[in-house]
């Protein structure tokens, strides 16, 4: 497992490094990198987003942000391979965002609208998570998220390359992982 300050930020938008939090085997998790609370909170203080410790907090905490992730997992997993999104998406994000408004209402800060974030872990990792995918998912990027082909990797990645080629999250990780891969083949064989 690698540790939250060595974990790769490769996605290109807070979503897609919150969904690489795990590393996946198809829908599987194959590696969890967060794996407690406080692996949580080093992830969000990481990121930017609040992490002051939580009284409140408890297992139910991670294991419903853990649901979330993997629910918006499988929304953007439906935009790579290209399907449509459907009623049931969107009834995912609303729920999700209804959540969210309540801990973190619209309040005025010094004449302008902002969020009354929370120190709550799940309210105060969601609602940027959650803004960050929306704006993905209705934006012309959203048709350049791909899927890390490297075993045992799963990572999702907006491909801002020039021609729209690039395959791997990471070439220093997967890529090399390949190339080192498909070299012994051939020098074996």
């Amino acid at each position: 497992m690698t540790s939250i300050p060595d974990l790769r930020l490769v996605g290109g938008r807070l979503c897609l490094d919150f969904l690489n939090t795990a590393d996946w085997d198809g829908s599987a998790i194959a590696a969890e990198h967060i794996g407690t609370l406080a692996d949580l909170r080093a992830w969000m203080g990481r990121v930017g987003l609040s992490r002051t410790a939580d009284p409140k907090a408890d297992a139910n905490v991670l294991e419903r942000v853990m649901a979330f992730r993997q629910d918006l997992r499988a929304v953007f997993l439906k935009v790579v391979a290209g399907e449509e999104l459907d009623e049931a998406d969107a009834a995912l994000l609303n729920g999700a965002f209804g959540h969210c408004w309540r801990a973190n209402p619209m309040v005025v800060s010094h004449g302008a609208l902002a969020f009354a974030h929370s120190d709550e872990v799940g309210p105060g990792l969601q609602l940027p998570v959650l803004i960050s995918a929306v704006e993905l998912l209705t934006s012309p990027d959203r048709q350049r998220v791909k899927r890390c082909p490297g075993d045992r990797c799963g990572w999702l990645f907006v491909d801002q390359s020039r021609n729209g080629q690039r395959r791997w999250c990471s070439m220093e990780t997967c890529g090399n992982r390949e190339k080192a891969r498909a070299h012994y083949a051939r020098t074996r064989g």
